[in-house]
């Protein structure tokens, strides 16, 4: 579903430029959230706070597509 929804978002990428439109693709790492919290293995884990910080930081600088937290990809 990950692979499917960044495609789609590619798509629409495409779509809306002619519109001055930004789709920002976030593919996110560990953040830590109940979603995960018992998973064994979390690398590079990042708080919730410091995921939203760098997603918006993302936004700002109008970037395509960012990985969250960027290290070590």
């Amino acid at each position: 579903s990950k692979a499917g929804f960044t495609n789609y978002l590619e798509a629409a990428r495409i779509d809306l430029q002619k519109e001055n439109i930004l789709v920002s693709t976030i593919l996110p790492g560990f953040i830590d959230t109940d979603m995960n919290s018992h998973m064994e293995k979390r690398p590079f884990l990042i708080s919730p706070k410091k995921g939203a910080k760098l997603i918006v930081n993302a936004m700002e600088k109008r970037k395509q597509i960012a990985i969250i937290p960027n290290f070590p990809w």
